[in-house]
Parts: C-alpha cells; structure tokens; sequence
C-alpha cells in the first residue's frame, strides 16, 4: 500500500481557502456537520493501481468525531475498484455540495476533503456506522441493504475546504490534521 508522509499533505496550501478565523472555527466546525447529516450523496475519488483517478458517486453517512471531526463511512460491494483503489493507496478526495438555482445561490454549499481511507474490520465500528446509515433522514432505504455482509470504509479527512453563501467568511478551510 502506497502512503504519504502527512507532512506533505499540504503543498498545496496556498492554493486553497485560507484556514478559518480560530474565533469562528467551533461554530463553522459544527455548520459543517449539520450540512453532512443531511446531504445524500458524495463524490470519492480513488487513485488506481496504474495511477489515474477513479471517482464514484455513492450515498455515505457522518458521525461526529473528536473536535467535531466528521467521520465518513460507506459501505459498498466486495471486488469493485475502490476497494482494490483503497488497499493500494489510502489517499482520497471527497466533493460534497448542495447546489441550487441561481436565484437562491446563497443556498449553495459545497465540501472539499482530502483525507485517508480505511476498511473497516471492527465489528463494533461497523455496527455503529449501519446504525448512522439506519438512523440517516431520508436513508430508510437503508433498512432493505444488507449492510452487515457488505465491506465499510472509514474516511478521516485530514484538509477539508468549505464554500457557502451564508456564511462569513464565504470560504474557508479546516486542516484537521493539526489536531
């Protein structure tokens, strides 16, 4: 398995939103979770064996981590590419967003995280991540998955980026790594 010393995890820095004014990080920390509990689906892109990107829309759940972290789990089908993509490199990115019409605009939200990934072995950890998934709004579906004989994947972010219109700053970021 391929995997990135952290300390390189932000090259890029400089290209993104600036880190979030310490004063409003909690709150901003916890904006963030409230839009995850609610948005259905998101875009996770894996990088093959060969090295190109591979990116699947899938529906996933948040559970609130250590200094209001958001955990991603989904779960998925056995031997399809983003397990292989996984156990052969860790790293991924996440896209999630809320888009609307023009005229709400200041509705729009969207997500970015960069984070690594993780198959799920602990029985206790899967359990409370079907629980999320069961307990979802909107996820009743949920219930007619066998989710218990599917494989689950844990997503910490480690840099996450965060546009909305409704919010001062309108754009900002959270490098959850540094915790």
């Amino acid at each position: 398995m391929t995997t990135q010393n952290n300390a390189t995890y932000l090259k890029q820095k400089d290209k993104m939103p600036s880190i979030c004014p310490k004063e409003r990080e909690d709150e901003i920390r916890e904006a963030i979770l409230q839009k995850l509990y609610s948005a259905e689906l998101m875009y996770l892109s894996t990088i093959s064996p060969d090295g190109w990107p591979i990116v699947d829309c899938i529906h996933f759940t948040t559970i609130k981590g250590n200094n209001k972290k958001p955990i991603f789990y989904i779960f998925t089908h056995e031997n399809v590419r983003k397990i292989e993509n996984i156990l052969n490199d860790n790293r991924v990115g996440i896209s999630i967003c809320h888009a609307v019409s023009y005229e709400q605009r200041n509705e729009t939200w969207s997500f970015q995280f960069m984070g690594k990934a993780t198959i799920i072995g602990d029985n206790l950890e899967k359990q409370l991540a079907i629980n999320s998934s069961r307990e979802k709004v909107g996820y009743d579906f949920t219930k007619y998955l066998p989710l218990e004989k599917q494989p689950c994947i844990k997503i910490e972010p480690i840099f996450g980026s965060w546009m909305s219109g409704q919010l001062n700053p309108p754009a900002c970021s959270i490098d959850y790594f540094a915790e």
